[in-house]
């Protein structure tokens, strides 16, 4: 009899993990350090002294503190300043004695995670683990502070020859954090924003996830206990920018946005008017996929049948 061995058990997640609690005071220490830091500092919390600022995030001992003292009250004043209310339906849905792969549609770059941790936070949940993509991550400094704030790094731009192994990373890494670090992730249905709000989870991610898992397929994906949550903007503040980018590629499909376009994107969301913010939890699939089981599909109709 083949025997069928589970490929994730010895892969090393140093290069893509969050930072943990002993690692944040000497990340922090650097990050006060770097001048555009400070610069980012000034524009979004322009009432802030930089030098209490960098002392109180040294008085703080854990990634948790951080998030609930730093992050948290930052997102809260977002809400304030740049939305007209974020509305959350469906929580009920979700158990505080679960961990779950949150999968929601991409719609900004930085506020899709933030918001939905903020409101877990608000409803007495813990927060999540964030997926970012590499390509976003051009200065050490913006690669610290997102793995400071819970966040895990998915490998963009990669050759063709380190993509599979990339892809068996990530997954390992998600299967982990919620089976062995019993931790909740977020990760968007798609690589990139829908520019025309064509929201479809890519099969690509769905197979991703079942990567070397001594598992069937949908064993594999149950034990994630995928979560979709949608999101949706009155208005979005990178409209004029997402309609650019759509029509370049229009013209030219190899067109990318550069490290300059990402940054103007990511400020632009932050900041920008938003009107209302509704963010919609829906049930853990896991009983879809129990039905799927049932009607033993081919294996090239499984990831199609998730996804959709």
């Amino acid at each position: 009899m083949q025997t069928t061995i589970d490929m994730t058990q010895n892969i090393d997640f140093e290069e893509i993990r969050p930072y943990n609690n002993n690692e944040y005071r000497e990340k922090v220490a650097l990050l006060i350090q770097e001048p555009d830091f400070k610069k980012v500092i000034a524009t979004v919390m322009p009432e802030v002294d930089f030098d209490m600022f960098g002392k109180m995030l040294l008085s703080i001992n854990t990634i948790d503190e951080f998030q609930k003292q730093i992050i948290a009250p930052f997102v809260q004043k977002l809400i304030i300043q740049t939305t007209n209310g974020l509305v959350t339906a469906g929580i009920e849905h979700i158990s505080h004695d679960k961990n779950y792969t949150f999968m929601s549609n991409h719609r900004d770059i930085v506020l899709d995670a933030s918001f939905l941790c903020y409101d877990l936070l608000k409803q007495g949940y813990n927060t999540c683990e964030i997926a970012i993509g590499s390509n976003l991550l051009i200065y050490q400094w913006i690669r610290d502070l997102v793995r400071i704030n819970k966040s895990f790094i998915v490998k963009r731009g990669v050759g063709v020859r380190q993509a599979l192994d990339a892809a068996m990373q990530l997954s390992a890494y998600i299967h982990y954090a919620i089976n062995q670090k019993h931790q909740s992730v977020w990760i968007a249905q798609r690589e990139g924003r829908a520019k025309d709000s064509n929201d479809r989870t890519q099969e690509a991610l769905i197979k991703m996830l079942t990567l070397g898992k001594k598992d069937s397929l949908l064993d594999s994906i149950r034990q994630l206990n995928i979560a979709p949550v949608t999101i949706s903007y009155e208005y979005d503040p990178c409209d004029s920018l997402k309609a650019y980018e759509f029509l370049q590629k229009s013209k030219n499909p190899d067109f990318k946005k550069s490290q300059s376009d990402d940054l103007v994107n990511m400020q632009t969301g932050i900041m920008g008017y938003k009107g209302i913010v509704n963010y919609s939890f829906t049930p853990c699939i896991n009983d879809e996929l129990d039905e799927i089981k049932s009607r033993n599909l081919p294996k090239t109709e499984v990831f199609t049948v998730i996804a959709e």
